[in-house]
């Protein structure tokens, strides 16, 4: 479970569609915590703030990738 300093600070993803699961992020001054919005009383997946940083850019390097096989909310139809 996330510790206190992140319950009150979770954002949704911006990635995901109306309706669909989403998962919620908060952001600690030495941790990150992932969780699935519809489970807020659940379980958190926490991670350091160097390896979510490695996580984050991971993913935009990646993006361009995913958007050219259709694999992201943003791919052209």
């Amino acid at each position: 479970m996330a510790t206190a300093d992140h319950r009150s600070e979770w954002r949704k993803s911006s990635h995901s569609s109306n309706g669909s699961d989403r998962a919620e992020v908060a952001l600690g001054a030495a941790t990150a915590a992932v969780r699935d919005s519809k489970a807020p009383e659940g379980p958190a997946l926490r991670v350091g703030a160097a390896e979510w940083e490695r996580f984050l850019a991971g993913v935009k390097r990646r993006a361009p990738r995913l958007r050219r096989r259709g694999l992201t909310r943003n791919a052209p139809h």
